[in-house]
């Protein structure tokens, strides 16, 4: 795929995000199946293609809005794993908000970061499951109240936006 990635940046993205994918549905049947990988752990190698991505995106990626469609990308990717370790996963749903973060243009921030919120309460089932997650949680929101003004106007437009339609 390097030699896409010089060329097809976002094809090559995309691609590592696909293959990510592919290999957590095959941790998942192996998983599930009691299945013997002989010493091949598609989580290992699922995470990989993620951190691979993240590469990409930090490297190759310097187009706002190739920027803005690749956090959601990830964000999208990230919700449809089943069978990822919490801490990996932890990992990289902070990595991505970090990224939604450091956008340049501050509706894109406010977007992409609620965006991202959603990765951190994915798949509670249990008020102690959700109890975990609330370091992660601690962060977005000290981001949202550190910019409660900018959101309360971006809402205002957008609610006036809304309701001329």
């Amino acid at each position: 795929m390097i030699g896409i990635a010089e060329k097809e940046v976002e094809m090559a993205f995309k691609l590592y995000l696909e293959c990510a994918i592919i290999a957590d549905q095959c941790n998942t049947i192996v998983r599930e199946r009691n299945i013997e990988s002989k010493g091949c752990d598609f989580g290992v190698i699922s995470y990989e293609f993620m951190a691979q991505s993240f590469l990409l995106y930090e490297d190759q990626i310097s187009d706002p809005k190739m920027r803005e469609r690749s956090i959601t990308l990830i964000v999208g990717t990230l919700l449809s794993f089943k069978s990822f370790v919490k801490s990996d996963y932890e990992a990289l749903s902070a990595k991505t908000t970090q990224y939604a973060a450091k956008l340049i243009r501050k509706p894109d921030q406010c977007k992409m970061i609620l965006l991202c919120s959603n990765l951190f309460y994915r798949g509670c089932s249990q008020v102690s499951d959700a109890l975990s997650y609330l370091p992660s949680l601690t962060i977005v929101l000290t981001w949202f109240r550190q910019r409660t003004r900018f959101l309360l106007k971006i809402l205002r437009e957008f609610l006036s936006a809304f309701r001329e339609h």
